[in-house]
C-alpha cells in the first residue's frame, strides 16, 4: 500500500488506513514496521456499526480507503489487492484517451483544434447539440469536454 500511495500521493487522492478495535501501540507498530507515510486511523465498533465496515470478514490488514479527487470513496476493502487498487485509481485519475475522427472536434474547420474550436464547444455545453456531442449520449457536458481536451492542440496531419 505504502507503494501505491507514493506512487499515487500527488495526483489528487488520499489514501487512508481505518483499524477497527485495536489498541494505539499495536497500530503505530504495524505503522513503523512496514514504514507507512499514509494515514493510518483508529476506529471503534460504533465506526464498524455505523458504515459496515469489516461486515463480516476479519482481516490482518486494516481497512483501505482510497478517496478520489472529489471527495467520494472510491474504493473501500479490508483485503491487500494492488492491482484492484490500481485498475480503480486509474479510472478515476486518467479518462482513458477516446479516439474521435479529427473533424468531429475541428468545430470551425481550420485544421487545427484551438480556443476558437473551445469558445464554439464552451457555447453547447449544457446543451443537447448533436455536432458538439462527442461521446454521443445526447448532452453535451463534462465527458464531452474531456474528450475535447485530449484534441485540444492536434493539428491535421
Amino acid at each position: 500500500m505504502e507503494t501505491l500511495w507514493q506512487t499515487y500521493k500527488d495526483r489528487g487522492v488520499v489514501l487512508l488506513g481505518i483499524n477497527i478495535d485495536e489498541p494505539l501501540s499495536v497500530v503505530e507498530d504495524f505503522a513503523r514496521e512496514f514504514r507507512l507515510t499514509y494515514p493510518v486511523l483508529l476506529g471503534n465498533t460504533s465506526l464498524k456499526n455505523a458504515y459496515n465496515i469489516a461486515g463480516r470478514h476479519v482481516s490482518p490488514y486494516p481497512r483501505d480507503y482510497i478517496i478520489g479527487p472529489d471527495g467520494k470513496i472510491i474504493y473501500a476493502s479490508a483485503e491487500f489487492d494492488p492491482e484492484e487498487i490500481k485498475r480503480v485509481l486509474n479510472k478515476h485519475l486518467s479518462p482513458p484517451p477516446v479516439d474521435v475522427p479529427f473533424s468531429m472536434v475541428d468545430f470551425d474547420t481550420d485544421g487545427h483544434i484551438g480556443f476558437s474550436d473551445f469558445i464554439i464547444f464552451a457555447q453547447a455545453f449544457g446543451n443537447k447539440d448533436p455536432d458538439r456531442d462527442l461521446d454521443g449520449d445526447g448532452q453535451v457536458g463534462f465527458s464531452d469536454f474531456i474528450i475535447f481536451a485530449q484534441q485540444f492542440g492536434r493539428t491535421r496531419s
